[in-house]
């Protein structure tokens, strides 16, 4: 290997000018880089961080660049825009007001959501307590039930709540599961195929795929809600996901975290936040979804 790289080095030594050309081709290599970093409009110590990385170490760096760097691509935002376009009807549950603080202002920046209000919120303070009250909530159902989650596992928190989920499938309640296609990763077509067969709709956020295993999406642009709309009049949202590394009556070394149990115009909002990420990656359109079902008065 190492007479290789000599002969190697050798070939290239002959060639006139060489250190030139790499010289010119390494300092191309970084203004083309820095000019795309700078152009994505980053915090400046992301854009510093990165360019300096790509030029300390320029295969290492340009590698990881590739999987963690890029933060939007087009095709993508288009389509994000597109299921955006679908609900631009809908009003404003609470349109900002002299009473609108500067924290709702950035939120509604941040979001395209308008500020709104909540008349019951109910905070579940582990695992077992969340699930309880979500597998409760969905079998109150009446037409519908929106899942979305970062870590769904096929353990029996994961198994609970699919047996729920597929409980009300067959009584012709709609029930929609999306899972993020690392996070959830460890859930197969088996464990899936009763929910399937009772005719829920499952979909995954930026699946990987076998014959492009390197594009990027399906390593570094992930969707971490933890959301449940049901009938959308209560939701569910917070910091536990679906695993029995969160069930504290199961697991003595269980992650303790917060969830949230909501009522109130706020739910709206929530289910727009879920209907984006399914349009977006089911590709359906956003004339599937009637107002009166999904956002009752």
């Amino acid at each position: 290997m190492r007479e290789a790289l000599q002969d190697l080095w050798t070939s290239l030594s002959s060639i006139p000018h060489v250190a030139q050309i790499l010289a010119a081709a390494y300092v191309t290599y970084l203004l083309v880089l820095a000019c795309y970093i700078v152009l994505q409009k980053r915090e400046p110590v992301a854009t510093l961080s990165w360019i300096l990385s790509l030029a300390a170490l320029p295969y290492i760096g340009l590698f990881v660049f590739y999987l963690f760097g890029p933060q939007k691509i087009v095709r993508q935002r288009l389509r994000r825009g597109r299921s955006r376009e679908g609900m631009s009807t809908y009003d404003a549950v609470c349109p900002p007001d002299a009473n609108c603080t500067e924290l709702a202002r950035v939120g509604q920046a941040t979001t395209g959501l308008s500020p709104s209000t909540a008349t019951d919120v109910d905070w579940l303070l582990d695992g077992a307590a969340t699930y309880a009250a979500i597998i409760d909530a969905i079998g109150k159902a009446r037409r519908h039930v929106n899942l979305e989650y970062y870590i769904f596992e096929p353990d029996h928190a994961g198994t609970a709540m699919r047996d729920a989920l597929m409980e009300r499938a067959r009584a012709g309640i709609k029930v929609r599961l999306l899972l993020d296609a690392v996070g959830s990763s460890k859930v197969g077509r088996t464990f899936l195929r009763p929910l399937l067969d009772a005719g829920a709709e499952v979909s995954w956020f930026h699946p990987r795929q076998l014959l492009k295993p390197l594009k990027r999406p399906w390593l570094n642009m992930r969707t971490h809600r933890k959301l449940v709309v049901v009938d959308g009049e209560v939701a569910f949202t917070g910091g536990i996901n679906v695993t029995d590394d969160e069930d504290d009556s199961r697991n003595p070394n269980a992650y303790r975290d917060l969830h949230m149990r909501i009522r109130g115009q706020v739910v709206h909002s929530l289910q727009l936040v879920f209907l984006e990420d399914w349009i977006y990656a089911t590709e359906q359109g956003p004339e599937l979804f009637e107002r009166g079902d999904l956002f009752p008065a």
